[in-house]
């Protein structure tokens, strides 16, 4: 069920949304701009039902790379105006938690920077400090990947980081971040060296089987396909492992469904000759 709502947010609602808005501008029809807003309405309703900032981003950002990728000529302000429209969700729900404050704006601004700039950094900082001055490497458990082969268990490495940070034992938060920091936390330096190499071969594989599959063309499959994959590979990576952005955030999904679409299409070509 978990893993269902987070390919929902993640996947299938993005897609959707692209989806429609290529049907929309291709036969601009009443029932397919009533797809359109359904799909949108039901992606934000999904997507900030737990106040979480990145989902309600996934959508914006979506949408905005789908219009740079359509766009033959790139300006600065195009830029900016996807900018902004990436943004437009989650500072919105920003400002309605933080509206009783008189310096809202100031808070918005600040927070949002120091979020995308600082905060990223900070964690795996910690990661590395309390590994293994504090904690001995995990040697696997911080992933299920691993996990089921040691006696305890997973080890829930973002909890007892947050713990350590926010000098509070009792929290429930959590202190997520990139690969790095898992690995570091597993294997040391072995784990951010060994690991750095698997993940570049895995981005590269899954790069080429994109453009292998749309035939290294800008056609509809790729604009769906880069439009869900950008988000993923942004908001994710700052604060995902490898195994969250291949399984929970659906990418393995796509990854099948291109190797299933690549055999229809072979297959049909075989069958025409």
């Amino acid at each position: 069920e978990r893993y269902l709502f987070h390919w929902l947010r993640s996947l299938f609602i993005p897609f959707g949304i692209i989806g429609a808005l290529i049907l929309n501008s291709i036969y601009r029809k009443k029932k397919i701009k009533i797809l359109l807003i359904l799909f949108f309405i039901f992606g934000l309703i999904v997507n900030t039902i737990t106040l979480e900032k990145s989902p309600i981003a996934i959508i914006f950002l979506s949408i905005g790379v789908y219009m740079f990728l359509k766009r033959e000529k790139v300006t600065v302000w195009l830029i900016v105006i996807l900018a902004l429209i990436t943004f437009a969700g989650p500072i919105t729900i920003t400002y309605f938690i933080y509206i009783d404050r008189q310096d809202v704006f100031e808070v918005i601004f600040w927070g949002y920077i120091n979020r995308l700039f600082i905060v990223p950094a900070t964690v795996l900082f910690y990661y590395f400090k309390h590994f293994p001055e504090t904690h001995d490497f995990l040697l696997g458990r911080s992933s299920q990947l691993f996990s089921w082969m040691h006696y305890e268990g997973t080890f829930p490495v973002s909890n007892y980081i947050a713990q350590l940070w926010w000098e509070d034992p009792s929290t429930t938060g959590s202190a997520n971040a990139n690969y790095l920091g898992n690995f570091w936390s597993d294997f040391g330096w072995y784990g951010t060296t060994i690991s750095t190499f698997i993940f570049g071969i895995i981005s590269h594989l899954f790069q080429w089987k994109i453009l292998e599959t749309t035939h290294y063309r800008k056609n509809l499959l790729y604009l769906i396909v880069m439009s869900i994959c950008v988000p993923t590979f942004t908001f994710g990576f700052f604060s995902s492992n490898i195994t969250i952005l291949f399984f929970t955030k659906g990418l393995m999904l796509l990854i099948i469904f291109l190797f299933g679409y690549d055999h229809w299409q072979r297959q049909t070509m075989r069958n025409a000759l």
